[in-house]
């Protein structure tokens, strides 16, 4: 992908982000490192983007500051399977038979595109918001149900 293609898809994820309501919190720091950090007002996540492929989110919210800012790997998951064939071993001057041994695991997968980071960043924090309305609308209801109960 040439430069300007790509520079031109990363202005355009960025602008997403602004419309959605998200503000880019990226430090002189970050920025050298070729890291973007974007801060959500609605539910308190910070959101960072690294170049190496990773996307995480940090809690920095007023019930996490005295516990400092806790990070959470946010990356798509892989599931992997591992298989060791069975085989005959000599172990302790006997023969021995191994099983079949088969190893299930997850993996992150990385996300190599800047643009494709960002967008990640949108969808996954479109998700949370929608969770934290859905959340706030199920208590508001939950009070308006107790208040006409208890009349």
């Amino acid at each position: 992908m040439r430069d300007t293609t790509s520079k031109r898809l990363v202005e355009a994820a960025k602008a997403a982000l602004i419309s959605s309501g998200l503000k880019e919190r990226t430090t002189k720091r970050q920025a050298n490192n070729g890291t973007t950090s974007w801060l959500c007002n609605v539910t308190g996540y910070e959101y960072a983007e690294y170049p190496s492929g990773y996307v995480r989110r940090i809690n920095i919210g007023p019930s996490f500051k005295h516990l400092g800012p806790n990070v959470y790997q946010i990356n798509p998951r892989v599931k992997t399977v591992n298989t060791l064939p069975a085989e005959w071993i000599y172990h302790k001057g006997r023969f021995r038979f191994v099983k079949e041994l088969v190893e299930e695991s997850h993996e992150h997968e990385m996300i190599r595109d800047q643009h494709s980071r960002l967008l990640y960043i949108l969808a996954f924090s479109q998700r949370k918001k929608d969770l934290h309305f859905k959340k706030q609308v199920s208590k508001e209801k939950a009070k308006k149900l107790y208040n006409e109960l208890s009349k």
